[in-house]
């Protein structure tokens, strides 16, 4: 019993540092930011934001504002199909994001 408990604990600490080690190279998945004007992102901290989680805000964001460097860096990392679903529930879009839609993914 005593050695099935020691395997037990190797293979839970075994799955904590494979959930660290997915987590930090989650966090290295990221679009070019060199493309990215820092404004854009002016109340958080750009290298620490998790791209795939928060992937709806960023969307909108980048859609928002009018710079086509931006957006095509965005279209690249998400994707059109991925950004078209995410933006199409949404009805409180700006003038500006729905120009940006129609001149960048139509």
């Amino acid at each position: 019993m005593h050695w099935v408990w020691k395997k037990d604990t190797f293979l839970y600490y075994k799955l904590i540092l494979t959930l660290r080690n997915r987590k930090k190279q989650a966090k290295k998945f990221h679009p070019d930011l060199s493309k990215s004007r820092p404004v854009v992102f002016y109340d958080t901290d750009i290298k620490r934001i998790d791209w795939e989680k928060n992937k709806i805000a960023v969307i909108k964001r980048i859609f928002e504002r009018e710079n086509g460097e931006e957006i095509k860096e965005i279209i690249l990392f998400y994707g059109k199909e991925t950004i078209s679903s995410t933006l199409k529930n949404y009805l409180d879009l700006t003038a500006i994001s729905i120009d940006n839609i129609r001149k960048y993914l139509n």
